[in-house]
């Protein structure tokens, strides 16, 4: 994934090739948010074992994707995804933790 981001990103901030975020970042960032959002998280070791230490672009990317002034006060907070792992952490294996107001 570093690789693929490297090349994608090109010295650009976004996957966009610009200096502003489009429809591409858009479509990959959650993704890649919620892989990184794992490193302060009851699974930690899930950051660890798909090796994002590794991925030192990809963090970048997600750090500066939240921190952009336009789309910071839509990404989910650190606290927010914290209370839905340690939920989701406490169910039988298989069973998914729906999205709830009591985590926001």
């Amino acid at each position: 994934m570093e690789e693929f981001f490297v090349r994608c990103l090109n010295g650009s901030d976004y996957l966009s090739g610009g200096p502003e975020p489009m429809y591409i970042d858009f479509h990959c960032f959650p993704m890649v948010e919620r892989m990184v959002m794992l490193e302060n998280s009851v699974w930690k070791n899930g950051f660890e074992a798909l090796g994002m230490k590794d991925c030192p672009t990809v963090c970048a990317y997600v750090h500066r994707y939240r921190k952009h002034p336009l789309l910071a006060p839509h990404v989910i907070t650190l606290d927010a995804y914290n209370k839905h792992m340690t939920k989701w952490n406490t169910l039988e294996p298989g069973v998914k933790q729906q999205l709830a107001l009591e985590f926001v």
